[in-house]
């Protein structure tokens, strides 16, 4: 009985309870902190510099500790600032076993997000320039900073001048844009311009309806500078193919409700509201539907008021053609504070750096004309987002880089 009593009484031989709940929890705790340390020196670690990455979303920066670098390799990215840069719910992104960290315990401020999520799942854009430093651009069209809808993106190239018609370019004609459809363009630029009769017709310039020897011909006569509303109805393109006036195109593209069409106005800007006046007018009398499909693209930024003044305009993007170089740095701060996300531009400027300018403000780099493909994917490796091409399929590269 006294060697039972003894070692009852003896602490050295028992232990209660709470000393074992205690010593888990030392355990416990101990494994934690060598997991952190663990992540710690994976994150320090030369292979590994998180300091040097820098994460853009839709315009939205992250670096250094607002990024996480996962054993896995992964590049993680704070959830609730991306959903908000996307525009998307915060709920629509992964569960617990996708999201690093534990959210339901931490709470939404604490939840981090893969990049390949994002580009996978969510069908965003993403480039990887690492020329200087690891630099990544994750988009999707509609963000939190636009008013205008950006959702036509996801449908790729556009059909420059409408596409080919039998392998010839800047036809603007019926048939180049059937062929493109059937080709599965939905996106379209058409160029447009007005006759010396006030009406408003689809060509580039008037060189573009004829074959070389017969524009040769017209201006030897001087009749190449003279252009009626009649006088383009009675000719064939380059022999074959049939021009249209906007009124003509509004009406053939009352059977094609999925696609988007880039208006390049030539001549516009003397006559702004007069000539998007009737513009307007003809797709409200003839294609209503279309009228919200269209995107304007704009040479003058300081017509912008005047043109919303017209109509609420779904989509608009800015293209540099006309812009002078000294005056490229003040263009781009005045697209992105009217919202929209599109800068256009061509090869002319293609050499200022202006990708990774525009991809750190959330704009999209479009690119005019190309149709090399060796040329169009070192562009896109460079942050070209898409083009305008006469001969790139429309799904070529798509969204992801």
């Amino acid at each position: 009985m006294a060697d039972k009593e003894e070692g009852l009484n003896n602490p050295k031989k028992t232990f209660p309870g709470a000393v074992w709940v205690l010593l888990l929890c030392i355990l416990l705790l101990t494994a934690a902190m060598a997991i952190f340390g663990r992540a710690q020196s994976k994150l320090s670690s030369p292979l590994s510099d998180i300091s040097e990455i820098n994460v853009y979303v839709n315009g939205t920066h992250f670096s250094g500790s607002n990024l996480i670098l996962g054993w896995d390799g992964e590049i993680y990215v704070p959830a609730l600032a991306s959903a908000k840069a996307l525009d998307i719910p915060f709920d629509s992104l992964p569960g617990k076993h996708l999201v690093y960290g534990q959210p339901d315990f931490l709470g939404k401020r604490n939840s981090f997000i893969p990049v390949s999520f994002l580009r996978d799942k969510l069908n965003c854009w993403t480039v990887d320039l690492r020329d200087r430093s690891r630099e990544y651009f994750i988009g999707k069209g509609n963000g939190e900073k636009t008013p205008f809808d950006y959702s036509w993106m996801d449908y790729g190239q556009i059909a420059h001048a409408l596409g080919t018609a039998e392998n010839e370019e800047y036809t603007n004609s019926k048939e180049a844009f059937i062929e493109s459809y059937d080709k599965g363009f939905r996106l379209f630029e058409l160029d447009i311009r007005k006759t010396e009769d006030n009406e408003i017709v689809c060509v580039h310039n008037w060189k573009e309806l004829f074959t070389p020897e017969k524009w040769k011909e017209l201006q030897s006569s001087g009749d190449e500078l003279h252009w009626t509303l009649d006088k383009f109805k009675a000719l064939k393109i380059r022999d074959k193919f049939t021009p249209m006036t906007l009124k003509d195109f509004a009406l053939l593209t009352k059977n094609y409700p999925d696609i988007y069409v880039i208006l390049d106005a030539k001549e516009a800007k003397e006559n702004l509201h007069e000539f998007y006046t009737e513009l307007r007018d003809i797709f409200l009398e003839i294609n209503p539907d279309l009228l919200d499909r269209l995107v304007l693209q704009m040479y003058h930024l300081e017509t912008y008021d005047q043109l919303k003044d017209i109509y609420p305009w779904k989509s608009m993007l800015y293209t540099l053609y006309r812009t002078k170089r000294a005056g490229i740095d003040e263009a781009i701060e005045r697209v992105l504070s009217l919202g929209m996300r599109i800068v256009a531009y061509n090869d002319d400027k293609e050499n200022l750096g202006l990708n990774r300018k525009l991809l750190k403000m959330g704009i999209y780099p479009y690119y005019y004309t190309e149709n090399d493909p060796e040329k169009a994917k070192e562009l896109m490796k460079r942050g070209i987002y898409a083009f305008y091409t006469d001969s790139l399929p429309p799904g070529f590269g798509k969204n992801t880089h």
